[in-house]
């Protein structure tokens, strides 16, 4: 299950397994922070002043059964659909990534621009990355809900 809660511009949002059997809980498998604010730290003056969202905070489940999943894949897919669609005038979406094999790993399969490598706030060498926001309709076939996926309410949204 795929859900999200948003409250003060800032949406969480969670991938989960739900429980297959009586008692047992659903098992978190991955969660990002999507922010309608991107961190300074890094970007120049004119990047800052162009339209972006933030994709923050991002984890998938580690063990290898869930590899071939792909979630970051997948909760990156979201996240580029959901802007493109709820956030047109949104230009990017940005990150940042501490492991060079992660940033690699987010260019080659999952759509993201190296912008450059950069100290963050907390003086660390980051990777900075984007991504145009993109509807994926095929993600409809993944992904779906008996409200549909892309439903104007607000609040928890299970996809």
């Amino acid at each position: 299950m795929l859900s999200y809660v948003e409250a003060a511009g800032t949406k969480v949002m969670v991938l989960e397994e739900l429980g297959d059997e009586p008692g047992r809980e659903a098992e978190l498998l991955g969660c990002t922070v999507l922010k309608h604010k991107v961190s300074k730290a890094g970007w120049m003056s004119a990047e800052r002043r162009e339209r972006a969202m933030a994709m923050e905070w991002t984890y998938s489940h580690p063990a290898p059964q869930y590899r071939q999943d792909r979630l970051g894949q997948l909760m990156t897919w979201w996240v580029a659909d959901y802007v493109a669609r709820r956030h047109a005038d949104v230009e990017w979406i940005r990150s940042t990534v501490r492991s060079p094999s992660l940033g690699k790993l987010a260019r080659e399969r999952d759509g993201w621009q190296k912008v450059r490598e950069a100290d963050d706030e907390t003086f660390a060498w980051v990777h900075l990355i984007q991504r145009e926001p993109r509807q994926l309709d095929a993600l409809r076939t993944l992904v779906a809900t008996p409200t549909g996926l892309f439903g104007d309410s607000t609040g928890a949204r299970r996809v």
